[in-house]
């Protein structure tokens, strides 16, 4: 928002600085161009974009905050089979033998009757949906993450808690599914997720 404030000399001089920190000796390959194409990326109304400078400099805007991140072309796809716990780049989930946690979007129970063992954990698929709770049908993936303003460079990488069927159980810390279970019905099976940092 101070950003906003500024007169538009400051506010190129300031993303000029920025740039020389993370290029140094390659300043040279930034040109007037490219800090015009970072002031209508901030100017753009849409919530989350992106622009690649040179040498894979990707310059994010997610709603207020800009990034400047190293970008590597690289898939960032899991798929892992889900035993006692999995430490993940964004957090842990754990299977625990109780809880007195009654309503929390980082506990869920489930009862092993109504899935397919093994769970697993992995990333968004084109198509995901869930069938959440309470709810009637179903939400896709992509939209959730929106309206929970999960930032664009972590939804490709965020944990999905799926049964041996691919059906969607769970996204830890946003959304269960309608397999989720209150602490008075029958269940056999508890997981804890603790974002890192928590």
């Amino acid at each position: 928002n101070e950003f906003y404030l500024l007169d538009n000399l400051l506010q190129k001089r300031l993303l000029e600085l920025i740039l020389y920190n993370i290029y140094r000796d390659d300043v040279y390959l930034i040109s007037d161009k490219h800090l015009k194409i970072i002031l209508s990326l901030i100017d753009s109304e849409k919530q989350n974009a992106y622009v690649i400078l040179p040498k894979n400099i990707k310059v994010i805007k997610f709603y207020n905050i800009l990034e400047f991140n190293s970008y590597e072309n690289i898939s960032n796809a899991y798929n892992y089979i889900l035993k006692d716990e999995l430490k993940l780049e964004l957090g842990t989930i754990s299977k625990i033998s109780n809880s007195d946690i009654l309503k929390s979007n980082n506990i869920i129970r489930l009862n092993s009757k109504e899935i397919k063992l093994p769970l697993y954990v992995r990333t968004r698929r084109n198509g995901d949906k869930i069938e959440i709770k309470n709810l009637k049908g179903s939400k896709k993936i992509g939209d959730i993450f929106i309206d929970c303003k999960v930032p664009a460079k972590v939804r490709d990488i965020y944990p999905i808690v799926t049964d041996a069927e691919d059906n969607i159980l769970w996204l830890p810390g946003l959304k269960k599914s309608k397999f989720d279970k209150q602490k008075n019905e029958s269940y056999d099976i508890i997981l804890e997720y603790k974002k890192k940092g928590d």
